[in-house]
């Protein structure tokens, strides 16, 4: 594999991991920001990283979550007027395809920075780590599957 492969690969492995940490900790209500911690704390010993590593993974779970408050915040307002919309007698469907965009935008507008704090955390990983962040991300999707295949 050429380094642009590697790069593009361990980025999408983390980005999806990370997504998937943050839909799993959306699933318990509240308990988001504790399971982020946890996380960090888990690749911090796992991967055994140094103080730039740290501040880089820092970083990127500070944006996350500032992504993610945002994001939520404009969930919370838009499941109320969805609702209100389920019970009206005429569904306004431009009116529900307005609220969907939107949505849409304020994840696009805050994607970069996330992924600009994501490129910075796995410049600072060296070969061997991201092996092992590759591993981690694989072990997450093989339990997610099972779960989801239990339900």
């Amino acid at each position: 594999m050429n380094k642009l492969t590697v790069i593009i690969t361990a980025a999408t492995l983390v980005l999806g991991t990370t997504a998937g940490s943050i839909a799993y900790a959306h699933k318990d209500k509240g308990k988001g920001e504790g399971r982020i911690e946890r996380m960090v704390e888990r690749v911090t010993e796992k991967l055994e990283l140094d103080v730039t590593q740290q501040q880089a993974l820092e970083n990127l779970k500070n944006e996350f979550i500032g992504q993610r408050t945002q994001v939520k915040e404009q969930v919370k307002n838009t499941r109320q007027e969805m609702l209100q919309m389920v019970t009206a007698e005429d569904f306004d469907e431009a009116r529900a395809l307005e609220l969907v965009n939107q949505r849409a935008l304020a994840i696009q507008a805050g994607a970069p920075d996330v992924v600009n704090a994501m490129g910075l955390f796995l410049d600072t990983l060296n070969a061997e780590q991201k092996m092992e962040v590759q591993q981690m991300i694989e072990k997450f999707k093989d339990r997610r599957k099972n779960r989801r295949q239990a339900q």
